[in-house]
C-alpha cells in the first residue's frame, strides 16, 4: 500500500505533464496567425490552468485512493488504477475545455 500511495500521484502528474504539453503545442498551432498582443495572454492563461491542474492532481489522486480503499474491498492496486484514471480524466477534461475556450476567444 505504501508504494501505491506515492505511485498514484506520481503517475497522475506525469500523465498530465504529457497531456498538458501536447495541449500547449496544440494551442500554439491553433493561435498561429493571431496577433501577439492577443495570443500572449491566452497562452499565459492556459499555462496558469495547466499549473493549477498539476497542483490539484496529486491531492485529488491521493484522496481518491484513500477513499476507495476505505469504502471498497478492492485490492490497493485496483484502487490505485481507478484513482489515477479518474484524476487524469477529470484534469484532462478541464484542460480540453479550457483549450477550446481559449482557441474560440483567440480566433474570434
Amino acid at each position: 500500500m505504501r508504494v501505491a500511495v506515492w505511485l498514484v500521484p506520481s503517475l497522475a502528474v506525469v500523465s498530465l505533464l504529457v497531456i498538458g504539453g501536447f495541449g500547449f503545442l496544440g494551442l500554439l498551432v491553433a493561435l498561429n496567425g493571431v496577433s501577439e498582443a492577443r495570443g500572449g495572454p491566452l497562452i499565459i492563461v492556459y499555462l496558469i490552468l495547466f499549473v493549477a491542474t498539476l497542483i490539484f492532481a496529486p491531492w485529488a489522486s491521493r484522496q481518491g485512493l484513500q477513499r476507495l480503499t476505505l469504502r471498497t474491498n478492492w485490492s490497493p492496486w485496483v484502487s490505485a488504477a481507478v484513482a489515477t484514471f479518474a484524476t487524469v480524466a477529470l484534469a484532462t477534461a478541464i484542460l480540453v475545455i479550457g483549450f477550446f475556450a481559449l482557441v474560440l476567444i483567440g480566433v474570434s
